[in-house]
């Protein structure tokens, strides 16, 4: 385990150097989340842009956590080493999982500075600021899980890319990080089983400051609820996946 999380921590750190973190993602991921923001603002007003602003506090962690998550495998296929790691200790779920660990850490920091940026126009109080940000910080094991579970795509496909970006773009809409879909019975349903939705629920609950923890306790165990199931899809899809590569004798991505 340790060494698998020492192999996902070199793997980030030699891809992505300090100023092009800043200067690729973070700077990029924060002008996205402010543009939500004023999309929102423009069709309904300021009641419409404190609705989102809570949404793309969380809503930010999703490129560490689900987009680059997923891409994991490419890495290995790149550099042929997804063969020799299907036949480690560790099953592949679980490889993948703790090399995310360090993808999860960026993802709180884009987190961390999109409340800094924006969560001072919801609420002056830091201290309620805060603790609510840290509760919704429940958004990001979760989001590893959804990651990881469609992960499974980049093994023997190619579609990589279009999985991901789908994925996000429906988690987007029906998490109802920046516009309510509580008239859209389809989009609503669906967000429910995905992550964000009720991290982005419980954090909106108290900033907008409603005094009832059993509230927002239960959105915090949704989210769990949500993640867990996931993350049991992820390591199925895994065991399947390995097991028809084995019985078939095929290598991943048909290669």
């Amino acid at each position: 385990m340790a060494a698998t999380f020492r192999l996902g921590v070199a793997n980030f750190t030699r891809g992505t150097s300090p100023t092009m973190l800043v200067t690729s993602h973070i700077i990029p991921e924060i002008l996205r989340m402010i543009t939500y923001v004023l999309i929102a603002r423009v069709i309904g007003g300021d009641a419409a842009q404190q609705y989102a602003i809570p949404g793309v506090i969380v809503l930010a962690t999703t490129r560490m956590t689900i987009s680059e998550t997923s891409g994991l495998p490419v890495d290995d296929v790149w550099n042929k080493t997804l063969g020799s790691n299907v036949t480690g200790a560790l099953s592949p779920a679980t490889q993948y999982l703790i090399r995310s660990l360090p993808l999860a850490a960026v993802a709180i920091l884009d987190s961390a500075i999109v409340l800094i940026i924006l969560g001072p126009m919801t609420t002056t109080d830091w201290a309620t600021l805060t603790g609510a940000w840290l509760c919704s910080l429940i958004a990001v094991p979760t989001g590893l899980t959804l990651g990881l579970a469609i992960s499974v795509a980049s093994l023997r496909t190619e579609l990589h890319n279009l999985v991901h970006n789908a994925t996000v773009s429906i988690l987007t809409v029906c998490s109802g990080a920046i516009i309510s879909v509580a008239h859209v019975p389809v989009f609503h349903a669906i967000g429910e089983f995905l992550p964000l939705t009720h991290a982005i629920r419980g954090l909106r609950l108290a900033l907008a400051g409603h005094s009832a923890p059993h509230a927002q306790l239960t959105e915090t165990l949704l989210e769990a609820r949500n993640g867990l199931i996931l993350l049991a899809l992820a390591y199925l899809l895994y065991t399947v996946e390995t097991a028809r590569a084995r019985r078939k004798g095929q290598t991943f991505f048909s290669s």
